[in-house]
């Protein structure tokens, strides 16, 4: 089920996924002098499930390493079951990048860089995560309200991968 229309992005925790393996969604690579610095990045996320895994948001700043990104709004990475029912309805994520912002989060001298979503698997097969209505913007500031399907999504679905524990 999705958030909005038909489509979301679903992982599937059943075998042969075990805990410590993860998938990643990640950006096409990205350029500060195409998005700016000031980009807000919002989603919307469905967690049930009673052995739900971790999800984490990153970011890799000019072929760094990856690192996790804070939310806005929302405490990131999320681990555990988010939602009570599977009939409850999705929760709004957001995380804010800038020049301001502080820790992986900050922007200041970056050139390039690629958005992921990792969701990590939990112990059973009752750890399917759902993803619905990412969207990126540049903000040039404070964040606004998120956009209600308008705008350029540099999100990559066909760069979707399932990794081992030792990738």
């Amino acid at each position: 089920v999705a958030h909005d229309g038909t489509w979301a992005i679903r992982t599937e925790g059943s075998s042969p996924s075990a805990a410590g393996n993860w998938w990643g969604l990640d950006s096409y690579g990205l350029s500060t002098a195409t998005y700016g610095t000031e980009m807000q990045v919002s989603f919307y996320y469905h967690m049930f499930g009673a052995d739900m895994g971790t999800l984490r948001v990153q970011i890799s700043k000019d072929g760094g390493a990856f690192a996790d990104l804070t939310g806005n709004g929302v405490t990131l990475p999320l681990s555990g079951q988010q939602q009570t029912a599977e009939t409850q309805a999705y929760l709004l994520g957001a995380v804010t990048l800038g020049t301001g912002e502080s820790g992986a989060n900050n922007m200041t001298g970056v050139t390039n860089y690629v958005i992921r979503f990792r969701g990590e698997y939990g112990t059973s097969y009752r750890t399917d995560i759902h993803l619905d209505q990412i969207h990126t913007w540049n903000t040039g500031g404070a964040p606004p309200a998120p956009p209600s399907g308008t705008g350029t999504n540099p999100m990559a679905c066909d760069t979707c991968h399932e990794f081992g524990p030792n990738d």
